[in-house]
């Protein structure tokens, strides 16, 4: 049969993931009962960011700016509805993005196939519809690749400074990018030769072009809070988030009641009357994980393995199911989708179709990942390092974004590589 040609695959894998973004966006109201927008956990604080720009400017917290800011341009021109819309329209974006990663490092029939399984794949169609930053983070991350890829191909310069500026677009969205452009540097200087002064003045000139995209959001925490720091949520996760686990285990407590403590011994405040993501006590935060790590190294390195684990391991869509129908929710564990009285019960065969689904979808990447490492040797040595690099970047989100407290949502940004 003859293949489609290319752009009737681009339209097609865009078509798809805007199609199942939209579905989602729409059927769950019939499906599920929903009411409003998928709003869970701090999508209710970017949301109201977005909505109050005298807010955003002079708040201090962990929002920023080019999501709030794309957001709040979309709330403005036609409600939260249309910020929404945006989000879509990126996942439509990211789909072709993915085919031509997939066509330009391997060939036209992988990024095909790649995109198409990533367009159907149903958390990352339903995390579309939340108002949370993983979704344009994804996108940027995936154009940071592309780029990055153009210039392995062709040396020309100007693909390595787009890389830089599109990693400085990447930081601007979400401070786990922050040491990305550490991995990116390594892979230039692994692929070009010439003097040691020329690599270091190319890596220079790089993290110029980054340093100038992040200079005026320094500048206006410098106005607004006497400090240079990029973000202050960076230190607060670290203690409140990482670490909290290590200190319920150490405390017999849960992880809210362990991150309840831990944030009352950094800043002082009771529970209910607390703005504990501030810039003043990032460095008491920073001081207090350390030493909580220090004192239990192995605990930690085991608890931050477990994380990274379900990082890989977690579909996130009974989750997600649980998030749009509301708590409590009747919706049937993994373990529990194959019970006779379960599966008898024909209210749940929306929740068990997803269920499966999604189950089905990572069985699929992670056997072809298999196969991909079995036969590394035996592939060209351009095939290698694409493979290599694409490795890398998941191995950094891994690491930075997994740990103790990693699941599925914090994978989103790199599902896209893992399909590839």
């Amino acid at each position: 049969m003859k293949p489609l040609p290319r752009h009737w695959q681009i339209v097609l894998v865009a078509g798809l993931a805007l199609f199942s973004a939209l579905f989602f966006h729409q059927r769950l109201l019939y499906f599920f009962g929903l009411q409003g927008f998928l709003i869970p956990s701090d999508a209710a604080s970017y949301l109201k960011a977005a909505s109050d720009w005298t807010y955003f400017i002079t708040q201090e917290e962990n929002y920023l700016p080019l999501f709030v800011g794309l957001s709040a341009l979309g709330i403005k021109l036609g409600g939260p509805a249309l910020a929404i819309l945006f989000q879509i329209i990126i996942s439509g974006a990211t789909a072709v993005l993915i085919f031509l990663v997939g066509e330009m490092l391997f060939n036209r029939r992988l990024g095909f196939l790649a995109a198409l399984i990533w367009s159907l794949e149903p958390y990352s169609s339903l995390a579309a519809n939340y108002f949370m930053t993983e979704n344009q983070l994804t996108f940027l991350v995936v154009l940071t690749v592309y780029l990055f890829g153009h210039y392995w191909r062709t040396r020309r310069p100007l693909f390595w400074y787009s890389t830089a500026a599109s990693l400085g677009l990447t930081i601007l969205t979400k401070p786990v990018a922050l040491y990305l452009p550490i991995i990116f540097i390594f892979f230039y200087w692994l692929i070009n030769g010439g003097s040691l002064g020329k690599k270091i003045r190319q890596a220079a000139v790089f993290l110029l072009i980054i340093f100038l995209l992040l200079l005026p959001w320094l500048w206006r925490n410098k106005i607004f809070f006497n400090t240079y720091q990029l973000t202050a949520v960076a230190s607060f996760n670290l203690a409140a988030i990482n670490t909290a686990p290590l200190y319920a285990q150490e405390h017999n407590l849960n992880f809210r009641q362990a991150q309840d403590a831990i944030i009352k011994q950094v800043t002082g405040q009771e529970k209910g009357r607390r703005q504990p993501i501030r810039f003043r006590y990032s460095a008491a935060y920073q001081q207090f994980a350390w030493e909580l790590i220090k004192k239990h190294p192995f605990s930690y390195t085991l608890l931050h393995l477990k994380g990274t684990g379900q990082f890989f391991q977690r579909h996130g869509l009974r989750e997600a199911l649980l998030a749009v129908k509301g708590r409590p929710a009747n919706v049937p564990s993994k373990k529990d989708v194959f019970k006779k009285d379960v599966l008898s019960d024909y209210s749940h065969l929306p929740e068990i179709i997803f269920l499966l689904w999604g189950n089905l979808f990572w069985l699929i990447i992670y056997l072809l990942i298999l196969k991909n490492l079995w036969q590394i040797k035996r592939q060209p040595k351009n095939v290698r390092f694409a493979f290599v690099m694409l490795m890398g970047v998941v191995v950094y989100f891994a690491l930075v974004y997994g740990g103790p407290v990693g699941g599925e949502h914090y994978r989103l940004p790199i599902n896209p590589l893992l399909i590839t």
